[in-house]
């Protein structure tokens, strides 16, 4: 006996079922059978092009949204969904339109206030951001997306006190896979670590070890023993790091401790704020035998040597946005007297092929960052974008320019040209989004300024 088939009603809840459970393709299908039977379908429309937003496919996305609103205006949910492809598409200005007008067809509508927040952050509005933030936090307290955008804005905003608190919820926020680690032992709160094993580890990257070991050294002036994990590149470098007494390599077996942290949850438990962020000068140092190879390697310095560094983790969230195509940067190498040479890893033959002879590519011989850190000792100046080298570069108190998007992670702050947390660093900020050539044209005149005070002959 033939089943008889669903009503469009019961299908529609069909195919809305398998999207919610990632079955995009069998829900698409479904969702095109429904539009066969009732082109005016706006719920279809809406959600066939939420699934083309998935698979990337935004121009089609906006089509098939627009559909659905022409269709059915009062549709705040199909509204936040277009006011997040044009966000994926940089289109900020439509975006908040489509977010605030589901907000105003919507007035309890958490997720909005959340992505009106983000929009506003993304434009550099962000007071009003802080207030979207807060009221989506005011009607789902439990939204730990919202707590962790408030917290990181607060900390881009250098509110760290406040901001370090909201942070935490990022362990809640499935989608950045950051739990706390299941020890048995406790997460240390800052109490007396005075005979005390504490393990401390990395949590987002190679960037956020290097500025955080600061901390390690007030553990261990407290009595405090500490033992660090420590990613296999970096292993040789922190060798030298005093007040790890023991180095973990990630992976490895561990020893007994009593409790532990994430290096990055260290200024949050010591109350960081701007005016307490230890910063000393430097705090990590390059093998002195290793530096002096390099010396040799490199020979006299008859030009201005300037370390590049273009790209980040290619798998880093916001890497399209920090990292900057190469070809951008050739006006550097047309600067008389100075000499460039490419600090760029795990980008095989790119320095060659962008700058050919005009550039001296080192990336192949640095293996880890005990041999990166000795060739920037070897440098005047880094210049680098967000990633593991401005911050080794930092620590090194070796002076680097770090070249920025116009909304940057929280760590740089918001519209200032220093860092309170490296002393020797320099800011280079988009004044708008996307404009890395206005970035490249002041870098360039200060290289030229820089590079003729350095070349200067002394009377």
């Amino acid at each position: 006996m033939t089943e008889e088939p669903l009503p469009p009603e019961q299908r529609l809840e069909q195919a809305i079922q398998l999207h919610q459970g990632d079955d995009l393709s069998k829900a698409e299908d479904i969702y095109r059978e429904v539009l066969e039977a009732n082109p005016d379908n706006s719920t279809a429309l809406h959600l066939l092009g939420t699934i083309a937003f998935q698979s990337g496919f935004n121009d089609k996305a906006l089509v098939l949204i627009g559909k659905a609103l022409k269709i059915t205006p009062h549709y705040p949910e199909a509204l936040n969904n277009m006011g997040n492809v044009f966000s994926e598409m940089g289109r900020l200005g439509d975006a908040l339109l489509c977010f605030q007008e589901a907000v105003t067809q919507k007035p309890d509508y958490a997720l909005a206030y959340n992505q009106v927040g983000s929009t506003l952050r993304g434009l550099g509005r962000l007071d009003e951001a802080v207030a979207s933030y807060e009221r989506a936090i005011v009607l789902n307290p439990e939204d730990a997306e919202a707590h962790f955008n408030l917290g990181h804005l607060y900390l881009l905003m250098g509110r760290l006190r406040e901001g370090w608190k909201e942070f935490g919820w990022r362990r809640q926020v499935a989608e950045l896979n950051h739990a706390q680690r299941p020890y048995a032992q406790p997460v240390w709160d800052g109490g007396n670590p005075d005979g005390k094993t504490l393990f401390f580890y990395p949590e987002q990257g190679l960037g956020d070890l290097f500025q955080f070991v600061r901390y390690l050294p007030l553990v261990a002036a407290e009595g405090g023993r500490i033992l660090l994990e420590t990613p296999t590149q970096m292993a040789r470098l922190l060798q030298g790091f005093d007040s790890a007494h023991t180095l973990i390599p990630s992976g490895a077996p561990l020893a007994d401790f009593d409790c532990h942290a994430s290096l990055l949850d260290l200024p949050g438990i010591m109350g960081t704020n701007l005016e307490t962020i230890p910063a000393p000068v430097n705090y990590i140092t390059s093998d002195p035998e290793l530096t002096s190879a390099w010396a040799e390697r490199l020979g006299p310095r008859e030009d201005f040597r300037v370390g590049m560094v273009w790209g980040g983790n290619p798998e880093h969230t916001n890497d399209a946005k920090r990292s900057i195509d190469p070809g951008l940067l050739k006006p550097l190498i047309q600067i008389p007297g100075v000499s460039i040479y490419s600090l760029q890893v795990s980008r095989d033959g790119e320095a060659k092929a962008v700058f050919g002879d005009a550039i001296t590519d080192l990336a192949p011989e640095l293996k880890d960052f005990a041999e990166t850190a000795a060739v920037i000792r070897n440098m005047d100046l880094v210049v680098s974008v967000d990633t593991a080298v401005a911050h080794l570069a930092g620590a090194l108190g070796h002076q680097v320019w770090t070249l920025l998007p116009f909304m940057p992670d929280w760590r740089w702050l918001f519209d200032r040209d220093d860092s309170p947390w490296y002393p020797s660093m320099r800011l280079f900020r988009q004044k708008t989004a996307g404009d890395w050539p206005g970035v490249i044209k002041r870098l360039s005149a200060a290289i030229v300024k820089q590079a003729a005070s350095k070349l200067a002959p002394r009377a």
